[in-house]
């Protein structure tokens, strides 16, 4: 095994980032929400659920359509139009009132940048694959705790200016990672694999001979023409694979931790009875998740992805499940307590479950020549639901008691279990597969 060197960091970093734009957007609306609905002026219930839902609007949109530019342009196209989006997106918050606008345009460039998955699996060596498609959801919940802490101190107008002049720059950084040696080999461009693989591996010959080797191992015949985004779409053959993993993305996405993040203040405003300040508790409960998905990072290469997801769902169920009782049956503080500690050590385990693993697991198993596709496909059913969830999980929070929310998170977690040790294949150390159905 080679050890990872500072150019693959650096390519690694690139993808990265997207993510964590992804946990920044999310995160911001909680906050943004809090400062403006505080003193004379008020929002709404529909106008929260706007601000929140609208950092999502066309994220499915950019999900859909990331599949066609990485087959038809390159992996690196969709960081150039991420970023580029970005930094409008942001400078429309930060010096317009035209606040919704910004963050629609936001969303696009989120499902744009979940292709970036794509780019790690495909420039990274199997025995670090894991472990850097999972620092993916680290960047991401970290993006949500870091905006959680500036906007305590900062308005939200003046964040939005800065990751405007960020996102600059990390557009301008993009001219230097090379493109996918997977996606070369895809082309029939043998060479430039072979150059882009130089660049990664820092010129160790040894390494590159053998993966060049094992890449056209398995895309099977090289010199055929791989298929088209509009072939593989109406392909039978690959409505299997898509099918076990929609619903797979769906499970994972109802387990609780993606509506809470947009309004975890307003979330937990509904159960504390403590004289913490709800801010603080959204804090401890991201932080918690933070460190779950470090903790994910450092044990991922040493343990198999299946029987991760499977027993972290059922820790799911148990914390819910706690905080719910004491919730249900009990009112006095000291309930309260328990419920809030119980809730935020989920917030530990949900995000191994819904954040880390599981889309290693996807990236891992589909067919090489198909999976930029496919994975966009996912990708847009899962933002599409992520939408629709956002948009009415305000109107739930007011019309739904909080236990029976809760106790609904902890059925879908263990729901999740079932599905993933009936259904779910190993996916940990394997070379990516090449042409064949799931």
């Amino acid at each position: 095994m080679n050890y990872i060197n500072f150019k693959e960091l650096y390519a690694c970093f690139v993808a990265w980032t997207t993510f964590l734009y992804m946990g920044l957007s999310t995160g911001f609306s909680t906050e943004y929400i809090y400062q403006h609905d505080s003193g004379a002026t008020k929002l709404t219930n529909n106008e929260a659920s706007w601000i929140g839902g609208s950092g999502l609007m066309l994220t499915f949109v950019g999900c859909f359509i990331n599949g066609y530019i990485m087959d038809k342009f390159g992996r690196k196209s969709l960081f150039y139009t991420a970023y580029g989006i970005h930094v409008i997106g942001w400078m429309i918050i930060a010096k317009t009132a035209h606040v919704i606008f910004g963050r629609i345009l936001i969303s696009l460039a989120i499902g744009l940048g979940y292709g970036s998955v794509i780019y790690i699996a495909e420039i990274l060596q199997p025995d670090y694959r894991g472990a850097f498609i999972s620092l993916t959801s680290v960047f991401e919940i970290f993006g949500s705790l870091l905006i959680y802490f500036v906007e305590y101190y900062i308005s939200a107008e003046t964040v939005s200016l800065a990751l405007s002049i960020f996102s600059l720059l990390l557009f301008i950084s993009i001219f230097f990672v090379p493109e996918t040696p997977y996606y070369y080999m895809l082309k029939k461009k043998k060479s430039k694999a072979i150059q882009s693989l130089t660049w990664l591996r820092d010129g160790n010959e040894m390494t590159i001979d053998f993966e060049i080797q094992e890449m056209e191992k398995n895309l099977d015949d090289i010199n055929n023409v791989a298929p088209t985004f509009v072939e593989t779409i109406f392909n039978v053959r690959w409505w299997k694979t898509f099918s076990l993993f929609s619903v797979y993305v769906i499970l994972t996405e109802i387990t609780g931790f993606d509506m809470i993040i947009p309004y975890s203040v307003q979330f937990f405003n509904k159960f504390n009875r403590t004289h913490i300040d709800d801010r603080i508790i959204s804090m401890i409960f991201i932080t918690l998740a933070f460190i779950g998905t470090i903790v994910t990072v450092l044990v991922i290469e040493n343990f198999n992805r299946v029987p991760l997801v499977k027993y972290t769902n059922l820790a799911n169920v148990v914390f819910l499940l706690i905080s719910a009782f004491s919730e249900t049956y009990f009112h006095s503080m000291g309930s309260s307590i328990l419920s809030l500690l119980s809730f935020c050590i989920y917030g530990t385990t949900v995000s191994i479950t819904a954040y880390t693993v599981p889309w290693a697991i996807i990236s891992e198993s589909l067919p090489t020549e198909s999976r930029a596709t496919i994975f966009a496909a996912l990708a847009t059913e899962f933002s599409f639901i992520y939408f629709i969830i956002v948009k009415i999980f305000p109107a739930i929070l007011i019309s739904v008691p909080v236990n029976y929310i809760i106790y609904s998170f902890a059925f879908f977690s263990f729901l999740n279990y079932v599905f993933v040790h009936c259904f779910m294949k190993e996916t940990r150390g394997i070379m990516l597969p090449g042409n064949r159905s799931t």
